[in-house]
């Protein structure tokens, strides 16, 4: 904005961007309609029709199981009125003491595994309230942002570890689980380490210097909104990273609309939504490989699920912008 010279405050122009950030709200219109399964398209109808088929033949496996049993049971029954008593009283309590005895070690070895904690809501509550809360208060009047949002995290680390300790989770098993965990995470973690780098190498290149100059020149105030949310988007998609995209493209969008005339807070919201659109559809973002681990997905096969959805928000957010701005301007 200084760049741009325009006065006033920065948060009140995000706030004034806010209704048009036409791309989140097509895609959570798009995830609520998805729960229709005619809506669905592609690899997730392919992964949709799987799952039913596999759970029909689940509950044919479950009938013939249960057909089994039940014969089973009937069958033992018959051959049990069939079957003379025991010979003596000796014979009945020697059968009964091996019930007794059986129970008893079955019992006992119950007794020695540890209990599973029941799922509790402050257990997911608390961590993430007390991390974001000691994020706030560190970065206050701090000059290092990244240092204070890392002490944050470890102390709610520590919070954690003595929440399950007081319900009675030992620490051994604790630290299974967070190996087993981060075993889990590792393919995360390495698109993450190779995502970052790009956003930077990007911006040393100087990629802010040639979408610069590539969108200077006779363009109609009409077409900015519009050409800066599909630069964002391909930027985004390529680099992985939302937030860098948003740095790269911010100081390109609010002076090219400052120049051409254009609706300033449509064009940062052109920034947003194309940045947003290449967050949740790029193989090397960040925000793909933490959904895709969280839910347990294969990467690639999350990747290609999403993206007839991705790219029809991303489409419509495309036009919206164009139509917005032929009103505005």
């Amino acid at each position: 904005m200084q760049a741009a010279g325009i006065s006033g405050d920065p948060l009140a122009l995000f706030i004034q961007s806010l209704p048009f950030h036409f791309f989140s709200y097509i895609s959570i219109l798009i995830a609520l309609l998805s729960i229709i399964p005619a809506v669905n398209v592609g690899t997730m109808k392919q992964l949709i029709k799987g799952k039913q088929k596999e759970t029909t033949k689940r509950a044919g496996v479950r009938s013939d199981k249960t057909f089994a049993t039940e014969f089973s049971k009937e069958f033992e029954e018959g051959e049990s009125e069939n079957t003379e008593k025991a010979d003596s009283a000796k014979d009945q309590t020697g059968n009964a003491m091996k019930g007794k005895k059986k129970e008893m070690g079955m019992k006992m070895g119950m007794d020695n595994q540890e209990p599973e904690l029941p799922p509790r809501l402050l257990n997911i509550l608390g961590p993430i309230i007390t991390l974001i809360a000691l994020s706030f208060l560190l970065m206050i009047g701090s000059e290092e942002p990244s240092r204070m949002m890392l002490q944050a995290l470890i102390i709610t680390f520590v919070v954690s570890i003595l929440l399950y300790l007081v319900q009675g989770l030992s620490l051994k098993k604790m630290t299974d689980r967070f190996i087993k965990g981060g075993n889990k995470l590792m393919a995360t973690i390495i698109i993450l380490l190779l995502a970052w780098p790009i956003s930077d190498v990007s911006q040393d290149l100087g990629l802010t210097q040639l979408i610069e100059t590539t969108l200077e020149g006779n363009i109609s105030p009409i077409w900015v909104p519009f050409l800066v949310c599909i630069v964002t988007a391909a930027v985004t998609y390529f680099i992985g990273s939302s937030w860098g995209a948003w740095a790269l493209m911010m100081p390109v969008a609010i002076p090219l609309a400052v120049t051409t005339g254009s609706s300033i807070p449509l064009a940062a919201a052109a920034v947003f939504s194309g940045g947003t659109f290449g967050d949740v559809t790029s193989p090397v973002s960040g925000m793909t490989a933490m959904s895709a681990g969280i839910a347990e997905a294969d990467h690639m096969k999350y990747v290609q699920a999403m993206a007839p959805y991705n790219f029809t928000a991303a489409a419509v957010s495309s036009l919206l912008f164009l139509g917005v701005s032929f009103l505005l301007v």
